[in-house]
């Protein structure tokens, strides 16, 4: 879950437009997880059972961290992020692009087909 849910973004061929306003660097929450094409979305937070945070750093590199009722895990990316998108490369070389839709300096919005991701900072 922590590969589907965080990292394992699928590319995007849509045009879409970004808000770029504030730096990926830090700790990120995921809030929500929205799919339009199947009419559902999904909570995420202590309250629901699932954390799910990822932690940007400088040097290219992301740290995921998934807590749930069977333990933590933890994976280890490389991300690179230009002209509103972000791509993240997992440890076994496989490349995936989201696009950004928004980052200001307390949210971030990645879209992958008709799917979306929402975090909040949290440090």
């Amino acid at each position: 879950m922590l590969a589907m849910a965080a990292i394992a973004f699928v590319g995007c061929d849509k045009e879409e437009e970004t808000s770029v306003t504030g730096t990926l660097i830090g700790t990120w929450e995921m809030t929500k997880l929205w799919s339009q094409s199947e009419g559902w979305d999904t909570e995420f937070g202590a309250q629901w059972g699932y954390v799910l945070t990822v932690r940007f750093y400088e040097n290219g590199s992301a740290v995921a961290t998934q807590i749930d009722s069977s333990g933590t895990q933890t994976q280890r990316t490389t991300y690179q992020m230009t002209a509103g998108t972000l791509r993240i490369t997992l440890p076994n070389g496989q490349t995936n692009i989201a696009v950004i839709e928004s980052l200001t300096a307390t949210e971030l919005i990645l879209a992958y087909g008709d799917t979306k991701e929402y975090y909040k900072r949290i440090g």
